[in-house]
């Protein structure tokens, strides 16, 4: 049917949801650092408040899909999107953390992940001079040392929009080679580079090698995503593509819970393992995603 002024209104509304929702589930973590004061949060309890919000995605990816398949797909993601935005603006009231909890959980699910944590870990560079220092903690009452319950630099911002920066190289990577080369060898080659440079974070020392590093990751990593956008529309009939969908995204949640509740643990103790078993994932992925049926240039069914 071609492409025309329909599908660009459609861009910039998608496109528009799509960054007001990303701002809102990003700024959490530009609330950690100041959080961990004001609520007294260990490093596990951030972990699990990240982890909520993605238990909110899981079950909203599945539970949207379904609706959306039965009662179409308009009204859904604007039912969605209110309750993403009613919850997560209530959640700014919350002066403990079980009830931010419960909030970011419920706005989660209006809304169907290590980056949440990059100005967290940014902060941790000013404590220290390796990449993985440890926060120290009182041993009866864990509160959290009063020198990293300073409000964070304004650098952290400034880091935070360069690393979204890097965003773009990959994404007119993609746009330009997504026709030409295909989704499967793209989400290959992109999860492959990305376990390889989270294995180079190891290294860093400085707060300049991370950001760095994290900006390296970020032009690399952003093509997996689009990447899988593009297969996930492909692999399945229009009947059932957005049950579909919000399985398997609901499936990829659920391993975001999993992988904030453990970098939570582990983070204070042995990073190393952490960005290790990061890295090895995303090689498994990328070897993974070559068995993927061959989608280049599919009709839709």
């Amino acid at each position: 049917t071609g492409f025309g002024l329909f599908h660009g209104w459609l861009l910039i509304v998608c496109g528009w949801a799509n960054a007001s929702d990303a701002i809102e589930i990003l700024s959490v973590s530009f609330l950690l650092p100041a959080a961990r004061c004001d609520l007294q949060l260990t490093s596990s309890d951030m972990g699990f408040l990240i982890a909520s919000t993605f238990l909110g995605m899981a079950i909203g990816g599945y539970v949207w899909g379904y609706l959306a398949d039965k009662n179409g797909r308009q009204k859904i993601l604007a039912f969605s999107l209110a309750i993403n935005g009613l919850f997560a603006a209530l959640s700014s009231l919350a002066t403990t953390f079980w009830l931010f909890l419960l909030l970011r959980f419920i706005s989660g699910v209006g809304y169907y992940g290590l980056w949440m944590w990059l100005p967290e870990l940014f902060k941790r560079q000013d404590e220290g001079d390796v990449s993985c220092s440890i926060t120290f903690h009182q041993s009866d009452t864990h509160q959290v040392n009063n020198e990293s319950c300073s409000p964070p630099k304004r650098t952290v911002f400034t880091e935070s929009l360069i690393t979204a920066g890097a965003n773009l190289p990959g994404n007119i990577f993609t746009i330009f080679l997504m026709d030409v080369l295909g989704g499967r060898i793209l989400l290959v080659f992109s999860l492959l580079l990305s376990g390889l440079s989270v294995f180079f974070f190891w290294a860093v020392k400085t707060k300049t090698q991370s950001l760095v590093m994290s900006c390296i990751f970020s032009a690399v990593s952003v093509v997996s995503w689009n990447a899988l956008d593009l297969i996930g529309t492909e692999l399945y009939p229009t009947q059932l593509r957005s049950c579909a969908l919000g399985f398997f995204t609901g499936v990829g949640r659920l391993a975001s819970i999993l992988a904030n509740i453990v970098f939570g643990q582990l983070v204070d103790t042995n990073c190393a393992v952490t960005l290790l078993l990061v890295a090895a994932m995303l090689c498994i992925g990328g070897l993974t995603a070559s068995r993927l049926p061959h989608t280049k240039h599919a009709e839709l069914m």
